[in-house]
């Protein structure tokens, strides 16, 4: 007797026992933080069973999607100082003490590479793709340079997640390695998909499938399949500004559901196989008034004075130790030259 026909018999009579329906209607906060409590509840927690897999029901028998992740760690991050080369700094060394993952075809998809996504190493060049290592995507990804930005008076670099990083594995082999082993599922072939990526290798064999919010930019195929699915790149669209470190920026994933015949669950013998989205998350941050006021003045203002000041301003000394300041380099006065070295001098004297 196989241990997967044993687990649907045992799913097939707690839904016909407690009249469980596939599809039901709560509020946001149940769904995601506060949850609720299955009909089935007291019968599963009364029956010790270990699962390969977390559940998003936590010991009081409530059912969240983000159950008790609330100030909790996703585990133990190594990164780098920048002590020895400071354009390593804060890029991820590695990760609940692996150098690199272990549930991709390959060691490229498996490397570990770039930051958190929070702060980048200085002089960043436009030219150049910032790496991110995410565990919700159980990969690295990097993002491409669009275009020059302002945030609150600050200028920056913004980048997004380029549409490339999701085309199909299939179409390109440098991707080839983000096809799941088991991916091909009755009509729907994950890895000769634009937009998605199969998670379900990397998560003990749960069908999991992230993409882009509603789908976006625009997976006609998925799209039309679904009321109210309308790609926006205002709403969906991941990108940072940076100047330095991230002052603006948010991250857009959908988590999507593999439905597929292997289940061989009777309320799932009427749905259709395919990918089923269940809910898309956004972290966004931007900085308030008050620090971006703050960092132009200690940062970047400052920084500009200091520089213009010490080409213009140029203190000699003659023979006899009297100051005199050319005026083709400081200005049409003494007074104003003593100006600017005091500014210069103020400067100096703040720590930023």
């Amino acid at each position: 007797m196989s241990l997967d026909w044993l687990a649907r018999k045992v799913v097939n009579g707690v839904i016909l026992k407690f009249n469980e329906k596939l599809f039901v209607t709560k509020s946001i906060g149940e769904l995601l933080f506060d949850g609720y409590e299955p009909e089935f509840a007291d019968f599963v927690a009364s029956r010790p069973m270990k699962l390969p897999f977390d559940t998003p029901m936590s010991m009081d028998k409530k059912f969240a999607l983000l159950k008790d992740k609330n100030n909790t760690s996703d585990g133990k991050w190594t990164v780098h100082t920048g002590i020895d080369n400071i354009m390593k700094i804060a890029s991820v060394n590695a990760y609940k003490n692996q150098s690199e993952l272990n549930c991709w075809n390959q060691n490229e998809c498996n490397r570990i590479q770039g930051t958190d996504g929070m702060m980048f190493h200085p002089f960043i060049s436009p030219e150049e793709k910032l790496y991110i290592f995410t565990p919700f995507l159980s990969r690295s990804i990097y993002m491409k340079f669009e275009t020059h930005a302002e945030v609150r008076g600050i200028k920056t670099l913004k980048y997004v997640f380029p549409e490339e990083l999701l085309r199909a594995p299939n179409s390109d082999e440098k991707l080839a390695c983000f096809c799941a082993h088991n991916s091909t599922r009755n009509d729907t072939d994950i890895c000769d998909e634009d937009g998605l990526l199969d998670l379900s290798q990397c998560n003990n064999g749960l069908p999991l499938v992230v993409s882009m919010p509603h789908f976006y930019p625009n997976n006609a195929k998925l799209i039309k399949k679904f009321y109210g699915i309308k790609p926006s790149e205002q709403k969906h669209k991941t990108f940072i500004n940076i100047t330095g470190f991230v002052i603006d920026g948010a991250f857009r994933f959908q988590l999507n559901i593999h439905f597929r015949s292997t289940y061989g669950v009777k309320s799932l013998e009427n749905l259709k196989y395919g990918i089923y989205p269940v809910v898309w998350m956004e972290e966004k941050a931007t900085i308030d008034e008050d620090s971006a006021e703050q960092l132009s003045y200690l940062v970047h203002n400052r920084i500009a004075l200091f520089k213009t000041l010490s080409l213009v301003c140029t203190k000699k000394r003659d023979e006899n130790r009297n100051d005199f300041y050319a005026k083709e380099q400081c200005g049409s006065s003494k007074e104003e030259c003593v100006e600017k070295e005091n500014l210069i001098k103020k400067y100096k004297e703040t720590s930023l």
